[in-house]
């Protein structure tokens, strides 16, 4: 059983994380509320008791709370944010402030002009709800958005792009479109890139 061989093992100042993921389970969750309260000790369906060990941590990665109690939800310090509230737009405006705080001010005005192209002008999201593309993994927006700037980011430092003036303009632009295409289309069919590349 992984649980009595995580909170067995030596020596203890070694520390071990069990990541809870996927759905919260109806059955096992209750399980797991007697090891969340200030005992810290499991019980199970048999009466056995194990006790939980000060180097063991516990993390959650629910895909779903449609079965958790209010106990486990306040036990385990689950944060629900819905897509509809957080919005892409404001992984931008926390990209931009990111930006200003690396004192990459001077460089801003031509990386939002590419914000505002293909993401308001353009309006990419909307052109791929629109056309029914959703690639072959669903992934909401925010996502992919957090996907391609992640990529962005290292790509403008993997090339060394660090004053963004108007010298660099073209190949941050480039740079932009490239990771565009595969942080925001990279699950995409060939079909749909086909699709996307005429457009």
């Amino acid at each position: 059983m992984i649980w009595k061989d995580v909170n067995q093992r030596k020596p203890k100042s070694t520390i071990s994380w069990m990541v809870a993921d996927g759905p919260v389970d109806a059955i096992w969750v209750e399980d797991l509320n007697t090891v969340m309260d200030d005992n810290k000790i499991l019980t199970l369906a048999n009466n056995e008791r194990i006790p939980m060990s000060e180097n063991v941590k516990l993390v959650f990665e629910n895909e779903s709370l449609r079965n958790a109690s209010p106990a486990t939800v306040s036990r385990a310090g689950i944060v629900y944010v819905s897509l509809t509230d957080l919005g892409w737009e404001r992984l931008i405006r926390y990209e931009k402030r990111e930006r200003e705080l690396k004192n990459l001010r001077k460089g801003n005005d031509y990386v939002e002009t590419y914000y505002t192209k293909y993401f308001k002008d353009k309006n990419i999201f909307q052109y791929l709800f629109d056309n029914r593309i959703e690639g072959t993994v669903p992934t909401n927006e925010y996502c992919k958005l957090k996907s391609f700037i992640d990529m962005f980011n290292r790509m403008l430092k993997a090339f060394k792009v660090e004053n963004l003036d108007a010298e660099h303009a073209k190949l941050v632009e480039q740079i932009f479109l490239y990771c565009l295409c595969w942080g925001i289309c990279g699950t995409f069919t060939a079909e749909d890139r086909k699709t996307i590349s005429r457009d």
